[in-house]
């Protein structure tokens, strides 16, 4: 992989070299390259010498951020299986649901025929339709969030490359964080508060705890983390979630 650190795509900030958010490539990267091009901006004001390791270890912590501020939306219309006589639906073949958005029933209409779904029990919903779907005959489609895949091959990357740039200054802010202020601030504490914010009930929660990080951080770190914060927030599309008719 080529690292372009070229002043076109990159901001000069308290002398390191921070990428720009909007400066996106119309290619998907790999985690790996991700992280090695975070290593190579950390390393690029000659102060600090950063280790792969650094940078990884805080790869789950930036992708819970993504997976809250705007999470990947699946559509699945293989597994979502009726349930005779009911409008129940049995979702428990669809891997990794955060949030149900809606149905399609019938499929495939002009215009399309979308509903809420709400929970019934474990992994079932209820179709808010009044009429109820011919299981021997008829399938209905499901839109639901699920937390993006960011792995060893682009192909398989859901994020998009305007999110891959939040993901590289999150984990230049994070990484040197965790440099810089260790000895002041326990890290683990922070790990803990970012994550159990992250999945919590609520959103925001995100940014009061990158917040509450800023608040710990040494100047250039303070730099990076106010970077992110502010790339994560144009970036913040949360599922839309809507009463749909019920015809």
């Amino acid at each position: 992989m080529t690292i372009d650190l070229s002043a076109a795509d990159l901001l000069a900030i308290g002398g390191i070299v921070f990428p720009d958010s909007t400066a996106a490539s119309s290619t998907k990267s790999t985690k790996s390259e991700l992280v090695a091009e975070a290593l190579a901006v950390l390393n690029s004001g000659g102060v600090d010498s950063f280790e792969e390791p650094d940078v990884e270890d805080c790869v789950p912590i930036i992708k819970g951020h993504i997976d809250m501020a705007a999470p990947y939306i699946a559509k699945d219309t293989t597994n979502v299986v009726t349930v005779a006589d009911t409008r129940s639906l049995d979702l428990s073949g669809i891997d990794d649901i955060n949030r149900v958005i809606k149905a399609e029933y019938p499929i495939d209409q002009s215009p399309r025929k979308y509903h809420n779904l709400i929970p019934d029990y474990a992994e079932y919903y209820t179709l808010m339709r009044t009429a109820i779907p011919d299981t021997s005959a008829e399938a209905v489609y499901v839109w639901y969030t699920t937390p993006h895949t960011l792995g060893n091959t682009a192909s398989s990357n859901t994020m998009s490359p305007k999110q891959e740039r939040v993901v590289v200054l999150g984990l230049i802010a994070f990484a040197g964080f965790e440099r810089n202020n260790s000895p002041v601030y326990d890290m683990e504490q922070a790990r803990y508060y970012a994550d159990r914010q992250t999945y919590g009930p609520d959103p925001a929660g995100v940014h009061l705890a990158i917040a509450r990080l800023i608040k710990q951080a040494e100047e250039h770190t303070r730099t990076a983390m106010i970077d992110y914060r502010e790339a994560l927030q144009r970036i913040w599309r949360p599922a839309p979630i809507k009463m749909l008719p019920r015809s």
